[in-house]
């Protein structure tokens, strides 16, 4: 008879225990935060960028169901439709920040109608553009 197996249940039990109270917490956590607005600010990464590219500078474009906001301008579609307006304000913000500006269109849920406005604005002019699905409940800080 081995009577070192005596302490396994005792493990199973409190193993098992630990998973319960994990998952209550996952739990919980996500319906605290179910239709909060959450803030966020975007950082770009710079672990991709070489030596030579540590000057971009991201103009970012938020990209929303029918308007984008440049900078913290609301662009409406109709806006965008109107391209020389709309090409003349987007060279504005890469003009104000300078050499190594870029455009970085960050794209919510329902915004990539307004989405393929930008890119083609920015293949027109000539611009770098990267861009980043988000969540569409994050209000972004400038």
């Amino acid at each position: 008879m081995n009577r070192s197996s005596g302490f396994l249940p005792f493990m199973d039990i409190l193993t098992g225990l630990m998973g319960i109270i994990i998952l209550i917490n996952i739990v919980l956590s996500l319906s605290l935060a179910d239709g909060q607005d959450v803030k966020v600010k975007i950082i770009p990464k710079e672990e991709n960028i070489t030596w030579r590219d540590k000057s971009m500078k991201p103009v970012m474009v938020v990209c929303a169901s029918n308007h984008v906001m440049l900078q913290k301008t609301r662009i409406s579609t109709k806006q965008m439709k109107a391209r020389a307006r709309f090409h003349r304000k987007i060279t504005d913000a890469i003009e104000k920040r300078g050499d190594g500006a870029y455009l970085l269109a960050l794209i919510k849920p329902d915004g990539y109608r307004s989405f393929r406005y930008v890119r083609a604005a920015a293949k027109a002019l000539d611009i770098r553009i990267g861009y980043e699905p988000i969540d569409g409940n994050w209000e972004m800080v400038y």
